[in-house]
């Protein structure tokens, strides 16, 4: 890729955020995030893999667009062990999505307790570089998995491609009983919603489910908001109550979190 067509995609990037109204690295992010969902669904159909799916905040960005909460990793389930899942992943990058492509960094973090490790994928467009994603790779356990349009814009106006359809923990994963879509906390006694453990956000807010309650909604301890006042995100509708109409909102204690 020549100088002046990188120059161009960046003042295109730059053009289209202000047009969107978007922040210029968060629309970059979902460029990085859309190419990898790209290249995962590719390797469904070639067999390189049986499935995949995303959670956590990247799952929340991809439903909801500009209404989640801003993420900057990749939240990624796969079957099979640390090792197997980060061969796998390796595979799979290999087939590049459209003219991206993408290399696996040397450095990794292994977080024993939620059984996931932590890679940075650096991505280039056409050989140049464009953003190193970190990618939480996690285990792919889940039983319900949603296949959805995603509600991120931009691309087609950057010209880029974007996969038709990505495929995202499931809203009502866990049927009844409350499941953190992030997925990646410790499990064990005292533990909160799939193992998130009651008591905080540990810097984050998780989206949770809870069919007993009727809708998806951010938690603090003990699966309920810290606070019953929901604040507007996106224009998506707000509500009172511990998980009114607001819910898929996050409250006011959950997003200062």
């Amino acid at each position: 890729m020549s100088a002046k067509r990188l120059e161009r995609l960046e003042k295109t990037l730059a053009r289209v955020a202000r047009e969107q109204g978007l922040n210029q690295e968060r629309l970059r992010r979902w460029v990085s995030f859309l190419a990898l969902c790209g290249v995962l669904e590719h390797a469904v159909e070639k067999g390189v893999i049986e499935t995949y799916y995303l959670k956590g905040g990247v799952a929340m960005e991809l439903r909801f667009a500009g209404a989640a909460r801003t993420t900057k990793d990749f939240d990624l389930g796969l079957e099979g062990s640390r090792t197997e899942r980060i061969r796998r992943l390796e595979e799979v990058l290999q087939l590049g999505f459209d003219e991206f492509t993408f290399r696996l960094k040397p450095a990794m973090h292994q977080m024993e307790l939620a059984d996931t490790v932590r890679i940075e994928v650096a991505a280039h467009y056409r050989t140049r570089a464009w953003q190193t994603v970190d990618i939480d790779l996690g285990p792919g356990e889940a039983r319900e998995v949603d296949l959805l349009e995603p509600a991120i814009a931009g691309l087609v106006e950057m010209g880029l491609p974007m996969t038709p359809r990505v495929r995202c923990l499931g809203i009502n994963a866990g049927g009844p009983k409350a499941s953190c879509l992030h997925g990646t906390a410790p499990r064990g006694p005292g533990a909160g919603c799939s193992g998130y453990p009651a008591g905080g956000h540990a810097g984050q807010a998780r989206l949770c489910t809870n069919a007993s309650r009727g809708g998806a909604d951010f938690h603090g301890a003990s699966h309920s908001c810290l606070s019953s006042q929901y604040r507007t995100a996106g224009g998506v509708a707000t509500g009172t109550g511990e998980h009114g109409p607001g819910a898929g909102v996050p409250c006011y204690e959950c997003r200062r979190d």
